[in-house]
């Protein structure tokens, strides 16, 4: 998993309560996240893997 968004009310002292991105090693507080703002930010991180898989 890169990342997932979520609302459920467990994480309380995320600022964002009650939504909040479930990230590998942490989570962070989030707005509330429409489809195409996950679907952006998919294109983002695949766009910078790319980019980086050239450089090597």
């Amino acid at each position: 998993m890169v990342f997932r968004y979520d609302n459920a009310p467990h994480h309380k002292a995320v600022l964002t309560f009650p939504y909040h991105k479930h990230l590998p090693d942490n989570v962070a507080g989030s707005d509330d996240k429409g489809i195409m703002d996950v679907l952006d930010e998919i294109e983002i991180l695949m766009s910078n893997a790319i980019t980086a898989n050239r450089k090597l």
